[in-house]
């Protein structure tokens, strides 16, 4: 008798191998995903970073000093004559009104409809049926006496309706000098401010 076909042991042999190349495929790509995901969200929030400077740049000579506060720090900067160099400089910066995150859209920096978390689709500014924004963070400025504006903005999951996630959703462009002088700590290269 000639049987030519497979046996238990061998078929099965072969369905636990099969299983194991699926299961180590499909861990490398799920790790691949979230890996690309988090990426998508990091150049969204300098994305929006970038709108933030731009909105700045074209609207910041209009906001007003709304407090006394005062901080002073030193600013390193470079010496124009020896490159290697570098001077520091005592600054005083003062802290400016805050603006909410909608005002960019209202600039027409960016398409409302544009404004969303990559890696999870969900838009950054909703309008209700009212025509008011939704979870519209605000931006807290400063601006020192060589009118460098400061931001710090939290556009966590808690602030804005597109869930960014907690690692990714403070932006700040606060020196770690200047947090130091200013009510908050420094941490992970982020001004936390109370």
């Amino acid at each position: 008798m000639n049987n030519k076909g497979f046996t238990l042991i061998e078929l099965l042999a072969t369905i636990v191998i099969l299983g194991l190349v699926m299961g180590i495929a499909t861990n490398g790509v799920i790790s691949y995903i979230n890996t690309s995901k988090k990426r998508s969200e990091l150049l969204f929030v300098e994305k929006t970073s970038k709108l933030i400077d731009d909105y700045l740049s074209l609207k910041g000579s209009t906001l007003s000093i709304v407090t006394n506060n005062a901080y002073t720090f030193n600013k390193e900067y470079e010496d124009l004559r020896e490159k290697e160099k570098k001077r520091t400089e005592e600054v005083t910066v003062n802290e400016l009104e805050s603006f909410n995150l909608s005002n960019i859209i209202d600039e027409n920096l960016v398409d409302i409809n544009d404004f969303i978390n990559p890696s999870n689709k969900e838009k950054c500014l909703v309008i209700n049926n009212t025509g008011e924004y939704i979870n519209n963070p605000q931006i807290k400025v400063w601006k020192d006496t060589d009118f460098v504006y400061y931001y710090y903005a939290d556009l966590s999951e808690d602030n804005t309706s597109c869930n960014i996630s907690k690692e990714n959703g403070i932006i700040s462009n606060i020196p770690e000098k200047l947090c130091t002088q200013m009510s908050g700590n420094y941490d992970e290269g982020k001004c936390i401010l109370s």
